[in-house]
């Protein structure tokens, strides 16, 4: 039925249905559904709905293959052809031209026509398929590379066939000449091969190495240029061939005229003779004056927004290796890292090393004058969540990765995150690549460690140094332990100073200095000794100190354990740790043999020695720490925030001050509420209220308390109790200084200098105001020590370590961690025996098989009156051997014959130093043993007294145990 009789029928059936409704409503509506039904199933320009959907599904079904694997290929194979028909068409111009002359080309000419054909086709093809798989059509036809299609595909193909339309049957063939059409516009085709390139390097961006922005863009501009050119040429090449009447010219030389005419006035070899190339003439030199300034003046704007070190690129080579160094890395942090990894004391390997830092930005001056001091270093601009850049850095073949924090940051939590975040990409990379590079990584919370080592990544092959946990442990300890900070810095590093005639002070400083940690294995010569034996031994014959040992706990787990020193040596490997000065020391310990046999009988000897010189003085060094608890001062119900907000602390006396403020201020206090030590009151300043978040941390320790005010306002220290304080800390500020002058100039010289402005100040005025306070001060810059400094040492300015401030232990280096980080790869176990230092300090140590094992921590003891003036090694041997210490480092007043401007710290004393009276000693006791209580009640108040006053250390009254509240 036709459409007008089917629509005359719909209409009569519709007002049949109108005359229904008038009579009865229940007929209306059945007749109005029946007449609807019909109308819709007889409507001959509505499609199924179910054809609808099919055809969407094909529609889409294509759309994903061309945006998958079959797309990238299908892509490459455009690209291809494309190149090949700009080279078959500048073929033909000199083909169809010689085939006039000699007839045997002309089957060469069919040929190249035939191709051309073919691959016209396919393109067509091409178009058409991403035409149909469009969402939106309109806007695909937008696109600048559908543009190129429909410009170089449908001008040449209507041509051809409007030609063959009009052959005879007879003529007609799948042939035509190139001369007199269009094919020229061919050359534009160029661009789809650059956008093909452009397609396979995304598509295997992990496989390849990607060329950067700069690169890329530059060449696909030059090639736009090319295209240009050659259109302009064939466009001339085409009308001076059909209405010229100088000749025939060939496609070199119509390239030739064009090239000259744009780059200059021309030569007048060549020129137009027509009208119509007249015109064309002009309309290409004006073309050329707007395309090539805006070329130039897109190259300006790249090289301006890429700057060389976005477009750099490290490659390996097999005879080097070469360190990954990303994340926040300033000036200061660099220096040391760089300094610590070049040291000769680490030896020279047969392999050149060499380090690539991945930085987010452009380096700064300042930053590329200390790299620039390192011909092996080699910026990179780019950011490692991306795997371009680490491609760049071609960190699959690197030895090692490090990973630093910004140790400043505003916000602790959110560098964490990022940093984990950086650690996840890393690894993930690595793992796409099948390849395992140990990674060294910085953290400031420690709270923020769990969401590294609980993920997929933390399994293996990682080290991670807390910034929060070292330093603010480091810096509570230094208010038990005076000097503290710079035994552990000394430890934490290389040095190798020597200076010629210097003072004794600075001669004894560093040679401790120089003493570095390393892992030994034990000879079975010391099986079956006690510890505490193999340490006397080592240091009688070798001048080195074993400090700790590697002990399997009760679930198997190896655990560094400090000087336990009734623990028998068993058979097989062991492993332990030793201070020593350099390689061949450790060597000399590994080699022992048993030519020593005549070590019994000096033993004999040395403890008739040690017996004659012991006194009743000599037992201060144990009674102290008679049953230590291994617990915290704590509170069993948290303080309200409230009661510990205080107006004024002016009459506090002999508390510890804190200026400044960190988000893990906790760890600082945990240290020093440990149950064995006097509970001093901590009075914290700060310019802002303490956060809910931050007091919890905190709010299960007694005698906490802070002032709100700045710590370089005068009144605000005293309202804190500066005057009464007996140790007051420095923390360094969190605010950042500007690196521009009044002028608005960077000077990143004068930024690095104001950056420790607020911790210098501060010092020296609580240093003025209150003379017997003991203060250490946090600095982020070494060069602002000679602020702290009121002797002239210019000599000992180049060497920050050997300033007096840094060798009495008053002033903590932030950038030492990045020493430690550096040092772990080529100790990867002294992050654990330097954690084992600073914050177990063999607390966590409870569970092992044997019963001989007990923990020590560090402390520090005077030196016994009978010992002054004595050698070191006597002191050493006795308290090692009869008491059960183990003296590892010494904190000296004043050397012997000379005046040292402030105390300093002497690491693992020589065998022969001489000891004084005012001397302290670093020792390593164990508050876990059961020690025999010394005969004499009025002698045991004595000596309470006397310790508590000196070394700060709680007895108990009782010989009961006391019981232990432990930290929840």
């Amino acid at each position: 039925m036709s459409s007008p009789a089917l629509q005359h029928e719909m209409r009569q059936q519709e007002g049949e249905g109108e005359e229904d409704r008038s009579d009865d409503d229940t007929s209306i509506s059945v007749s109005e559904k029946s007449v609807e039904k019909k109308s819709k199933r007889r409507k001959p320009n509505c499609v199924p709905k179910s054809w609808v959907r099919a055809s969407e599904r094909v529609r889409g079904w294509v759309e994903v293959r061309l945006n998958g694997t079959f797309g990238v290929r299908l892509e490459v194979f455009n690209g291809l052809c494309s190149f090949t028909s700009v080279l078959l068409y500048c073929l033909q111009t000199y083909v169809d031209r010689a085939s006039t002359v000699n007839k045997g080309l002309e089957n060469t000419v069919k040929l190249l026509d035939q191709i051309q054909n073919v691959i016209i086709i396919f393109f067509l093809s091409d178009f058409l398929l991403r035409l149909y798989a469009a969402e939106n059509r309109w806007k695909h036809l937008h696109d600048k590379f559908v543009i190129i299609d429909i410009v170089t595909i449908f001008p040449p193909f209507l041509v051809r066939v409007s030609v063959w339309s009009t052959q005879s049957p007879a003529t007609r063939g799948f042939t035509m000449p190139t001369t007199g059409n269009y094919d020229f516009l061919r050359v534009v085709r160029m661009l789809k091969v650059v956008h093909a390139i452009s397609v396979l390097r995304w598509s295997n961006s992990s496989r390849l190495s990607a060329a950067d922005d700069v690169s890329r863009k530059i060449f696909i501009s030059c090639a736009a240029f090319c295209c240009i050119l050659l259109c302009f040429s064939g466009m001339f090449l085409e009308l001076e061939n059909q209405f010229g009447t100088e000749g025939d010219i060939f496609l070199h030389d119509a390239l030739y005229f064009v090239i000259c005419s744009m780059s200059s006035v021309g030569y007048g070899d060549i020129s137009p003779t027509t009208l119509s190339t007249k015109m064309l003439v002009i309309l290409m030199i004006c073309a050329a004056y707007a395309i090539i300034g805006d070329q130039l003046n897109q190259f300006n704007k790249l090289l301006s927004t890429f700057s060389p070190w976005a477009r750099a690129q490290y490659k390996a080579k097999s005879s080097s290796k070469h360190v990954v160094v990303c994340g926040e890395t300033s000036v200061s942090s660099i220096t040391e890292f760089l300094e610590e990894l070049f040291h000769p004391d680490h030896g020279t390997d047969d392999m050149l090393l060499f380090v690539v830092i991945v930085g987010t930005g452009r380096p700064s001056q300042a930053f590329q004058n200390v790299i620039a001091n390192w011909p092996q270093v080699t910026y990179l601009e780019g950011s490692v969540m991306q795997e371009r850049t680490l491609e760049r850095a071609d960190i699959v073949k690197a030895s090692s990765i490090f990973l630093f924090c910004d140790k400043e940051a505003r916000n602790p939590k959110e560098m964490d995150t990022q940093t984990i975040m950086r650690a996840f990409a890393i690894k993930e990379y690595l793992k796409q690549e099948k390849k395992d590079v140990p990674l060294f990584m910085q953290i400031i919370q420690p709270e923020s460690k769990v969401h590294f080592t609980s993920s997929a990544y933390g399994t293996t092959n990682y080290q991670i140094v807390c910034i929060d946990e070292l330093k603010l442990r480091l810096l509570g300890k230094s208010c038990i332990c005076p000097g503290f900070c710079t035994l552990i810095s000394n430890l934490a590093r290389s040095c190798s100073t020597s200076l010629q005639n210097s003072e004794q002070w600075i001669e004894e400083y560093t040679g401790g200095s120089s003493k570095e940690i390393y892992r030994v294995p034990l000879p079975s010569y010391f099986c079956g000794m006690s510890f505490a034996q193999a340490v006397n031994l080592v240091f009688e014959h070798t001048c080195c100190t074993l400090f700790a040992i590697e002990i399997s706990d009760a679930e198997g787990v190896m655990r560094s354990v400090l000087f336990p020193g009734r623990y028998e040596i068993p058979s097989g490997q062991s492993h332990a740790y030793m201070l020593a000065e350099s390689v061949e020391d450790v060597a000399r310990v590994s080699d022992f043999r048993d030519h020593f046999r005549g070590r019994k009988e000096e033993e004999k000897k040395t403890e008739f020695v040690i017996q004659h010189e012991s006194s009743a003085t000599c037992e201060k060094s144990r009674v102290f720490i008679e049953r230590m608890d291994r617990s915290y001062h704590i509170t069993r119900i948290p303080r309200d925030l409230s009661r510990t907000i205080l107006e004024t602390a002016e009459n506090f006396s002999g508390h510890i001050l804190v200026c400044g403020h960190s988000s893990s201020i906790g760890q600082f206090v945990q240290t020093l509420r440990q149950k064995h030590l006097v509970s001093q009151q901590i009075v914290i300043l700060h310019p802002e209220i303490i956060t809910s978040a931050d007091f919890a941390k905190v709010a299960i320790y007694p005698e906490v308390y802070f002032v709100q005010g700045r710590p370089m306002n005068g009144k605000d220290l005293i309202r804190a109790g500066m005057l009464g304080c007996s140790k007051a800390v420095v923390l360094s500020g969190s605010n950042n200084p500007s690196a521009q002058d009044v002028d608005g100039v960077l000077n990143e010289e004068a930024a690095a200098s104001l950056v420790d402005s607020d911790s210098v100040l501060t010092y020296h005025l609580i240093s003025n105001h209150n003379k017997k306070a003991d203060i250490v001060c946090e600095l982020r810059n070494s060069a602002n020590m000679k602020y702290l400094m009121k002797e002239d040492r210019n000599a000992l300015e180049r060497d920050h370590t050997l300033c007096p401030p840094f060798a009495s232990g008053k002033v903590y280096i932030n950038s030492i961690l990045d020493k430690l980080i550096c040092q772990l790869m080529y100790n990867s176990h002294l992050n654990t025996i330097i954690r084992e230092l600073v914050v177990s300090s063999g607390l966590d140590h409870d569970d092992f098989t044997s019963g001989d094992v007990f923990p020590s921590e560090l402390f520090t003891i005077p030196v016994p009156s009978s010992f002054d003036g004595k050698p070191f090694i006597q002191l050493f041997q006795f308290l090692v051997s009869k008491q059960n210490i183990l003296p590892i480092g010494l904190y000296r007043q004043h050397p012997t014959d000379d005046f040292a401007p402030l105390p300093y710290v002497v690491s693992a004393p020589p065998r022969d130093l001489v000891l004084n009276k005012d001397d302290q000693i670093f020792t390593l006791i164990s508050p876990l043993m059961s020690l025999p209580r010394p005969k004499g009640l009025l002698y045991i108040k004595v000596l309470r007294a006397t310790l508590q006053k000196s070394w700060d250390i709680r007895l108990p009254d009782h010989p009961e145990p006391v019981e232990q509240v432990k930290e929840e």
